[in-house]
């Protein structure tokens, strides 16, 4: 039912390596300051501290970057009853339930593990899905929280969303000191250091815009490098195996797709990066060329032919069972 003993190996290792990635900066740093032991010891502690956030927080970063809101049974029976439902079937623990509060339809899962995860949809999706697409987008998410891979996502996006953050953070900054010392009327003495001021601060703006634009494409690149490229067609076929219905994920897929074209989810650097946990990339179909290099969703048609397909297998399946013992009745009277 789930993925390959290997494949949960990989995820591991990919999680080992990001922790691992962790560190680089940090000794970096600590070889610039001249290599001293004494400030090895302080350096570590930053490091192991750094990681303890890391595995402890960064699903519950990532659903705050959302805006996601936990939601209970009376809010919310229909979403409870499938991913109740889906959990006891598979004998798996039931994660915790969020909705985020965007017109444009997505989903995604996260947590540290089995026992810690959530699955958050967006108002939007929730609007627009029946109950039979529901259910097989939520089979969707909980195979990749059973597959091991959502902590890797998490992280992976946390790590980017961080540099994306500082970048918008001194972009922000930056112009607004820039604002102020440019428009700030002074005295003559002091026009000088007026100067240098605004000099380091159209420094500064641009540092943090380089940082955004340039390295928020990398940072999703580094998203993709984490995880598995071939995870949401996995996912997919995984949870066309629980409901035995693919044609209501192609279903829920196209309607997602659709939706995210007429309700746009804001272009801001921590939803953006989060983007890549999504069921569907919001932006697949209003990107740019470039941007669509970074992307680690499958176009959405390659997915939707692949979940037709098998639901056409599906189909002949059932047609066979039903023609053959037809047949083999016809056989035996003959024989008669």
């Amino acid at each position: 039912m789930f993925g390959s003993e290997s494949a949960k190996y990989c995820n591991s290792m990919r999680t080992a390596l990001l922790f691992a990635v962790m560190w680089i900066p940090l000794v970096l740093l600590w070889l610039v300051l001249g290599a001293k032991l004494s400030l090895l010891i302080w350096f570590v502690i930053i490091g192991i501290v750094i990681n303890a956030i890391s595995y402890w927080f960064a699903d519950k970063l990532v659903i705050s970057v959302i805006k996601a809101r936990e939601v209970t049974e009376e809010e919310e029976p229909v979403l409870y009853g499938i991913v109740r439902e889906i959990s006891a079937r598979l004998e798996k623990p039931m994660p915790k339930i969020y909705v985020a509060p965007y017109a444009s339809p997505n989903s995604f899962a996260t947590g540290r593990s089995e026992r810690h995860a959530c699955l958050c949809c967006t108002r939007g999706l929730l609007n627009i899905l029946n109950e039979r697409e529901l259910r097989s987008v939520v089979s969707h998410e909980l195979m990749h929280v059973y597959n091991h891979d959502i902590f890797t996502a998490a992280l992976a996006s946390l790590m980017a969303a961080a540099v994306s953050y500082f970048g918008y953070w001194l972009m922000y900054f930056g112009e607004k000191y820039f604002q102020k010392y440019k428009n700030n009327e002074i005295e003559s003495k002091s026009k000088l250091q007026n100067l240098l001021k605004i000099c380091v601060f159209s420094v500064v703006t641009f540092i943090g815009k380089g940082l955004s634009f340039v390295f928020g494409p990398i940072g999703a690149l580094f998203v993709k490098l984490a995880l598995s490229s071939d995870r949401e067609f996995s996912a997919d076929k995984y949870a066309s195996n629980v409901t035995k219905d693919p044609a209501a994920l192609a279903s829920a897929l196209n309607k997602i797709s659709y939706g995210a074209q007429l309700h746009k989810m804001e272009l801001i650097a921590g939803v953006r990066i989060v983007s890549a946990l999504m069921i569907v990339d919001p932006y697949e179909k209003h990107s740019t060329l470039f941007s669509r290099l970074f992307s680690i969703h499958p176009p959405v048609d390659d997915r939707i032919e692949k979940l037709m397909h098998i639901a056409n297998e599906v189909r002949v399946r059932a047609k066979v069972n039903i023609i053959i013992p037809n047949k083999k009745s016809v056989v035996t009277v003959s024989g008669a």
